[in-house]
């Protein structure tokens, strides 16, 4: 009887056999589903079976480890499987999809880097748990003559690697940034520091992976992440599968998503300069008080901070990568950026809240930095937000 329902399209069966749960990954199979028809069967992200004896459905959006399964258990659904997770040469017989380890990393070191850090280090618990990310990491670091300090715990006892790990951290030299392939993995290194009384960020800098809310805003140092795009993972796995629906898959291969960029919070809120300059530490706390108010330029700047502007530049010369009227700007492009993916105000109301003398100046500020006009920006978010 299954089958013939199947068979006259009333239900469109889709089974999610994966091995983990993430609410952004699911979300966006969710969404593709609500729009296309399907019927999901997604008792495994409740805790239930992967493998339900009674499915009986057209399709699978499955674990990388579980194709094996799927073509014994439902061998009636054939081609229509798609992966998720990162594969090897022999799974190339089905689409698949995964975030995209190498894109991660360089959107970390170029987050790290725009603030003027230029020693690194990279932490894992286990050299088991090695992998692609913490191996690009110190690879394009090399590559560039940086130096890296690779950190891998022998212990997997968690107050071991504690202990060993707050040692470790405390003979990092101030100003080093600290890459965790994983937001779990960075919040080991907030809680070491915190344990072993290392300021953060005011000595090291530290950031993970993933962007999830539950961990990046509930720590006692807020932490900042690569946000590697697992709604737009699911999402892209479903499309795929509703192609192979439609016959118009295309040869099968591997998909990767990009990440959509660095959400900075305190553990990466300071400038490399300010944790070796008391003065350039001082103009930056000026800055960052100042900035909205459309009259605050360099001159006021070297006001508040009482010294004249030809000290106010050298200070910047030895301590940034950006002169004093580019890092005002900066500041204010960058809460331009996060007002127009958190509010639905008009461009206008965005640019005179963020001191922008007017709405012209907002426009050739924001496209210099960002490559896009702050319209065309809030567009391309809205998409993402539709899709």
């Amino acid at each position: 009887m299954e089958h013939q329902i199947q068979e006259r399209g009333v239900r469109r069966g889709v089974l999610l056999a994966l091995n983990w749960y993430h609410p952004k990954l699911h979300h966006g199979i969710a969404r593709f589903a609500a729009g296309h028809g399907w019927h999901l069967e997604a008792g495994v992200a409740l805790g239930g079976d992967p493998f339900p004896a009674h499915w009986h459905g057209m399709g699978v959006i499955a674990a990388v480890e579980y194709r094996k399964k799927i073509k014994e258990r439902y061998p009636w659904v054939g081609g229509n499987l798609v992966l998720v997770g990162h594969t090897g040469e022999d799974v190339d017989e089905y689409h698949s999809v995964s975030d995209d380890h190498c894109a991660i990393v360089e959107q970390a070191i170029e987050h790290f880097q725009a603030k003027g850090f230029r020693q690194f280090a990279c932490y894992c618990p286990s050299r088991d748990l090695v992998g692609v990310r913490v191996n690009h990491f110190v690879k394009v670091l090399k590559e560039q003559g940086m130096p890296c300090c690779l950190l891998v715990a022998d212990s997997g006892d968690w107050l071991s690697r504690h202990h060993w790990l707050m040692e470790e951290l405390s003979q990092l030299p101030a100003g080093t940034a600290v890459f965790c392939q994983n937001d779990e993995f960075a919040t080991e290194v907030i809680e070491a520091c915190l344990d072993a009384g290392i300021g953060v960020p005011d000595r090291l800098a530290v950031i993970g992976v993933r962007n999830d809310p539950l961990i990046c805003d509930s720590l006692q140092i807020p932490l900042s992440s690569v946000d590697n795009n697992l709604f737009q993972v699911g999402y892209r796995a479903a499309e795929l599968l509703e192609s192979l629906f439609q016959g118009v898959a295309g040869k099968p291969a591997h998909h990767k998503v990009a990440p959509s960029g660095v959400r900075a919070r305190a553990s990466t809120s300071l400038l490399a300069g300010e944790l070796r300059d008391p003065e350039f530490h001082r103009a930056m706390k000026v800055i960052r008080t100042h900035f909205t108010r459309p009259e605050f330029d360099c001159p006021m700047l070297a006001n508040l901070c009482s010294v004249s502007l030809r000290k106010l530049y050298l200070i910047f010369q030895r301590s940034h990568v950006r002169k004093p009227a580019e890092e005002i700007r900066y500041q204010r492009v960058a809460m331009a950026r996060n007002l127009l993916r958190t509010i639905t105000s008009p461009v206008e109301v965005v640019s005179e809240r963020c001191g922008f003398g007017n709405i012209r100046s907002f426009y050739m500020a924001f496209r210099d930095v960002e490559g896009a006009t702050p319209a065309a920006f809030r567009k391309g978010l809205n998409r993402q937000t539709e899709v």
